[in-house]
């Protein structure tokens, strides 16, 4: 008896899979400059040493008028804001009755 896999409505978004066509482009660049090297392995690790993820992110955006130049930057993703811990205040301790 085969097992047949339910079809659900799920797909990846355009986004995620745009994100993957810079690497197999670089990969075929790759493999265009090293013709004796087969697709494996080796040749990957040969890509992965010269691929440089992120290098099409654009460097801010720049608005331009008649008066003023405004160059926007992209937020870098190391700076985040850390939430302080509260100071622990000591209460006295009360009596069974108040006292």
């Amino acid at each position: 008896m085969v097992k047949r896999s339910k079809k659900s409505g799920r797909r990846a978004s355009t986004k995620f899979l745009a994100a993957g066509n810079a690497w197999r482009a670089h990969v075929k660049e790759t493999m265009r400059k090293n013709p004796n090297m087969k697709f494996g392995k080796p040749l990957l690790k040969l890509a992965s040493r010269t691929y440089k993820k992120g290098s099409n992110v654009s460097e801010g955006l720049t608005v331009r008028t008649t008066k003023y130049d405004v160059h926007v930057k992209p937020r870098s993703k190391g700076r985040t804001k850390k939430a302080r811990a509260k100071k622990r205040t000591s209460r006295k301790k009360k009596s069974f009755f108040g006292f």
